[in-house]
């Protein structure tokens, strides 16, 4: 999916009516865990807006009120602890080395948006949150936003899902959001 938007900006640059200094990604649900990795490895990506995401791909399969059930997952608390204190030394790596030289104890920490949320700060972000999401834990997104520099954060009535029934007002922040990071 990553490279999938990759080469949509490759794509994007070949095209004379499409401003390449513009392009903003935005990722509802895990799609904004894949926006938030796109957009911290690439920096054509000049601006983002994540919906009803986080970071902490772990913490959200292990606290999740839904995904649990669904996965299969069952990780003790130990286990999860444990699981944790590899990840946080990786990200801790990560910010001292780079992505491209940290060696990650798991593959799936390459494959976590929090992984990349360090190279999000100080760059437009935007993130539409859910007050009740029983999908994506509020102390994952809250750890996403911590590690990307506390961007921009709204949160709306509702769950994963029915945050839709407020999309007239999230249309109009993210419309707001890219005309402010894009001068237009």
């Amino acid at each position: 999916s990553v490279i999938d938007v990759r080469q949509v900006i490759d794509w994007a640059g070949t095209r004379d009516e499409i401003a390449s200094e513009q392009i903003a990604v935005v990722g509802i649900s895990f799609g904004g865990f894949i926006s938030a990795i796109a957009m911290g490895i690439d920096s054509r990506i000049r601006a983002g807006v994540l919906i009803t995401s986080g970071g902490n791909l772990e913490k959200v399969a292990f606290m999740s009120k839904t995904l649990p059930k669904r996965w299969g997952f069952r990780h003790t608390e130990a286990e999860f602890s444990a699981q944790q204190q590899r990840y946080f030394q990786y990200l801790s790596e990560v910010a001292e080395k780079g992505w491209e030289t940290a060696e990650p104890a798991e593959r799936g920490f390459l494959i976590d948006a929090l992984t990349y949320a360090g190279y999000l700060r100080n760059r437009p972000l935007l993130m539409i949150n859910a007050h009740r999401d029983e999908v994506i834990p509020r102390e994952a997104t809250l750890d996403f936003w911590e590690a990307s520099g506390r961007p921009a954060i709204s949160w709306f009535p509702g769950g994963h899902a029915t945050i839709w029934l407020w999309y007239p007002f999230i249309k109009r922040k993210i419309s707001r959001f890219l005309k402010v990071t894009f001068g237009l």
